[in-house]
């Protein structure tokens, strides 16, 4: 059966394989045609792609789908097919070589031609996503830069807590997806989360607390600088927020960026319509202006005291609620950097203290914007570029290119 239905591929010229993609590479619905026909469909098959009769006669017997009634090879090599008279078998054998020849060479190019196709579409639609990925990351480290310069004023340690925070409800016993809806979180049990602000990663256990009546008013600019951040490093995939598991509602991504994403909207937007209009104008300008012209913010008129305020209260609300002083249930320790005299600190995670104590808020500013990976590995290689504003951006941008041509050359023949 096998040896008719390769004989097939070449006297009918189909393809058995598409030779492209590495999905469905089979033809399978011919296939199927072959392996389960009834005399009408397979002759008309036959028919229609085999002219020869003989070689009709030779794929009826060798493709006959019960394998009793198909002869063996010794019987199939002695059809008429392949004992041709003498005076025409040499001319025949010859035309059928050519034949073969033929199909094979026009098969090959084929492929060739519809391999380069895909490969062409491959690498454009690669060149699309290098563009992106490399604008939202520059836009990750912006903001990162934003939130460094929005509360490098907060270094005392009874006031200063973890950059990024996250809350979410504690894990409800039922699937009901009024859970998830921060307008019914008032006076109702919570996680709140510290997020590290080099790797994007939740390493703590979280703080059980209940929410005050005006908890967006008190703690919602604090909460809205993060999920900012955590908006783009989310499109990235570069984040992995707690979210509660809510049977039925969420289901099987309820750990994806998808279930991930649908609670970080419901609760920015819930932020961002409570919180004082005033400092929410204030953050989205400031915001928007130093993405657009990559400036520093500066200043510190009333909406930005508020959000620092904010960040305060919400540190020593958490204090209050847990009993835990240095925050040492987030799985984040208080790391120090201090050059020319200024002292810079921050709540990291273990992995990440080493590289805050060696470039300080940089290592948050840059880890973003360097490449896909892992954030610690990358702080390294970009703190270790030239100083200078245009030899960093080069570098920034050079090693990101870089590696997406490798990745082009692993595509290319």
């Amino acid at each position: 059966w096998s040896f008719g239905v390769v004989a097939y591929s070449l006297l009918a010229r189909q393809p058995l394989f598409d030779g492209v993609t590495d999905r469905d590479n089979l033809k399978r619905e011919g296939l199927r045609k072959l392996s389960a026909w009834d005399e009408a469909k397979l002759e008309r098959e036959l028919r229609n792609y085999v002219k020869d009769d003989l070689a009709v006669e030779f794929l009826r017997k060798a493709l006959h789908p019960e394998a009793e009634k198909r002869p063996g090879m010794g019987a199939i090599l002695n059809l008429p097919f392949f004992q041709r008279e003498p005076a025409q078998k040499g001319n025949d054998l010859e035309e059928k070589l050519n034949e073969v020849i033929d199909i094979v060479k026009g098969t090959k190019s084929e492929v060739i031609d519809a391999v380069k196709e895909t490969q062409k579409v491959m690498l454009e639609k690669l060149d699309e996503t290098m563009s992106l990925v490399l604008e939202m990351q520059e836009n990750l480290g912006n903001y990162h830069r934003f939130t460094t310069a929005l509360l490098v004023d907060i270094q005392e340690n009874k006031k200063k807590g973890p950059r990024y925070i996250w809350v979410t409800p504690s894990e409800p016993t039922s699937g009901v997806l009024e859970k998830l809806n921060p307008r019914n979180w008032v006076e109702k049990e919570v996680m709140i989360y510290f997020i590290c602000p080099i790797t994007l990663k939740n390493y703590g256990k979280g703080y059980s607390a209940t929410l005050p009546a005006d908890w967006v008013k008190k703690y919602g600019p604090a909460i809205r600088t993060s999920l900012a951040v955590f908006n783009i490093a989310c499109s990235l995939g570069r984040l992995w927020l707690p979210i509660p598991n809510v049977n039925g509602v969420i289901g099987e991504v309820q750990e994806s960026l998808r279930g991930q994403s649908t609670v970080l909207s419901s609760l920015f937007e819930h932020v961002s319509e409570k919180m004082d209009s005033d400092v929410s104008a204030y953050m989205s300008k400031e915001i928007e202006d130093l993405v657009n012209s990559d400036s520093e913010v500066k200043g510190l008129d009333g909406p930005r005291e508020k959000i620092l305020h904010s960040h305060v209260e919400l540190a020593q609300f958490v204090r209050e609620q847990s009993g835990d002083k240095n925050f040492e249930k987030s799985g984040l320790v208080l790391a120090r950097f201090e050059k020319n005299g200024v002292l810079e600190k921050e709540y990291v995670s273990p992995d990440a203290k080493h590289m805050f104590e060696k470039y300080g808020y940089d290592s948050i500013n840059t880890a973003a914007v360097d490449a896909p990976g892992s954030g610690v590995d990358n702080v390294n290689r970009t703190s270790e570029q030239p100083n200078s504003t245009g030899d960093a951006d080069m570098g920034k941008r050079g090693r990101f290119r870089h590696s997406m041509k490798r990745m082009k050359k692993k595509i290319l023949p």
